[in-house]
């Protein structure tokens, strides 16, 4: 895919981010480049899942290195959303590395996409889906 080095920058903007969170950890700094990369990053693989869901046709969880590249944007969502409400930076080097390897696993798998069943059609389906895996980033930071 064309768009797939969109994917790896903000890849490397987590990376980025989680050496910022992990220095700011250690030297009891703020950190305050790490949120800035965050966006950054969710931003540029934002625009990628867009690209793949309109190259597929479809969402982009009909695929597996599709769901797995959603997974990883949606917790790095639930990151900054956590951060802006309770200022609480502690958990970025302990969750970042979950977000940049849900990213990068799911750029590493193809995505060829095959013919969608005729139950995963429409817009209730997506957001079951949406929001089942919003649960399962909950999940994972009840986990860290």
């Amino acid at each position: 895919m064309e768009w797939q080095p969109l994917g790896w920058l903000a890849v490397a903007l987590y990376a980025a981010a989680e050496g910022v969170s992990i220095v700011a950890l250690v030297r009891r700094g703020r950190g305050y480049a790490a949120p800035v990369l965050i966006g950054a990053g969710l931003l540029l693989q934002f625009v990628f899942l867009e690209h793949t869901a309109r190259a597929l046709h479809s969402v982009p969880y009909r695929t597996f290195g599709g769901s797995m590249t959603l997974f990883g944007w949606m917790l790095g969502v639930s990151y900054l959303a956590l951060l802006f409400r309770h200022r609480e930076r502690a958990i970025g080097p302990f969750l970042v590395p979950f977000v940049v390897v849900f990213s990068a696993a799911g750029l590493l798998i193809p995505m060829q996409g095959t013919a969608p069943a005729s139950e995963t059609h429409g817009a209730l389906f997506a957001l079951h889906v949406t929001f089942a895996m919003l649960g399962y980033a909950a999940f994972t930071f009840s986990f860290v």
